[in-house]
């Protein structure tokens, strides 16, 4: 069940709630369908599963991020740099565990701030 869904409810006294988009909210999107967005993002996924078949089932996103940047670093195959905010973890995190069900509390979640 969606927020969405989880709030407006069945008319007994639930208000009906759309989230508001902020402006880290559409950083986010505008990375994500980005070239390097979504190759981060696709990277960020594979090593999440892969962690999940391994058996693990809690692990920070931020410290695939880093294992990324890394392996890209001495791998040589990106000139230009691992460029993604940090702020953009959260989001990823939600995004991947909501597409992924697989992966639901793999990753953990506190409230949004900005």
């Amino acid at each position: 069940m969606t927020l969405r869904e989880n709030l407006s409810g069945n008319g007994q006294g639930r208000i009906p709630f759309d989230p508001i988009e902020t402006a880290a909210d559409r950083a986010f999107k505008r990375w994500l369908e980005s070239d390097q967005g979504r190759r981060i993002a696709n990277e960020t996924l594979n090593r999440a599963l892969r962690l999940h078949s391994r058996g693990v089932r809690h692990f920070g996103l931020k410290a695939i991020f880093e294992s990324i940047r890394f392996d890209w670093a001495v791998g040589g195959e990106d000139d230009t740099g691992f460029k993604v905010n940090n702020t953009h973890a959260p989001r990823l995190a939600r995004k991947l565990m909501e597409e992924h069900p697989e992966l639901d509390g793999l990753f953990e979640t506190r409230i949004l701030r900005s």
